[in-house]
């Protein structure tokens, strides 16, 4: 019986200028319409996760776009998260899932695929997505458990970034006075755990 590839689109909505999320997911149906996914066969070759990565990074790079990241578990789901300098919607998550399609063959490795961007939230994992959120507030956990709060003001993937961090201090040790203290941090990629982007609603 004849495949009938069903893709499900699910938009989130803009919640911010250039902040979009969006999802499309390719799964196969066994022909009836009904949409259930149908995940490997027995003759199924398991997809390697780098080689997917490869023709993933390539898609993303020729349209503009980055890879943030690539997952493919021991039943050929893929899950792909793609992400621009300003932002991406549905049309680009389109495109990269059916060129996806197209380089792979459901014949010999059955899968499924899904094409996102970023969620909401989530830590940042690509030095690109450093440099889309110049400007923005970010909560940093540091590798040594340090927590800081502040705007990133630029990133270097030699220098690393430099976070403009406002608190309020006490200013000497005989009052109880406190004053808006303006400190900037600089550290290097490597020396963050996470990195996450504050939500604004405002």
């Amino acid at each position: 019986m004849q495949q009938n590839i069903s893709n499900f689109f699910n938009i989130f909505g803009k919640l911010a200028e250039n902040d979009y999320f969006c999802r499309v997911k390719s799964t196969v149906d066994g022909g009836g319409g009904t949409g259930v996914p149908h995940f490997i066969m027995q003759n199924s070759v398991m997809l390697k996760q780098e080689e997917i990565r490869e023709l993933v990074k390539q898609e993303a790079i020729a349209r503009g776009l980055f890879l943030v990241d690539v997952k493919v578990n021991n039943q050929n789901v893929i899950e792909v998260e793609i992400d621009s300098e300003g932002g991406i919607g549905i049309k680009e998550c389109i495109e990269v899932n059916k060129a996806i399609e197209a380089l792979l063959d459901r014949e010999k490795n059955d899968f499924e695929l899904t094409v996102a961007s970023p969620g909401l939230g989530q830590p940042l994992k690509v030095f690109e997505q450093y440099q889309k959120n110049i400007g923005k507030t970010l909560d940093i956990v540091t590798v040594t458990g340090e927590k800081l709060k502040g705007v990133l003001l630029e990133a270097s993937l030699e220098e690393g970034i430099a976070l403009e961090v406002s608190e309020k201090r006490v200013v000497d040790g005989t009052s109880r006075k406190r004053a808006m203290v303006v400190e900037v941090y600089k550290m290097k990629l490597e020396e963050i755990k996470t990195a996450k982007v504050v939500i604004s609603f405002k």
